[in-house]
């Protein structure tokens, strides 16, 4: 069982420079003067590129 699973890994990692996937956070905010308040913005995006 052991095995298979280190298998499994090894041919992941050989197969990553052919593809690869980014997970990116984005986490903003600011005071508004104007209104008194504090505004926040959180994005979370993904993508895969191959080549």
């Amino acid at each position: 069982m052991q095995n298979k699973v280190l298998g499994l890994v090894i041919a992941l990692l050989a197969a990553g420079p052919g593809s690869s996937y980014a997970l990116t956070f984005d986490v903003r905010g600011g005071y508004k003067a104007g209104s008194h308040s504090y505004e926040s913005r959180y994005k979370v995006s993904e993508s895969w590129k191959t080549g």
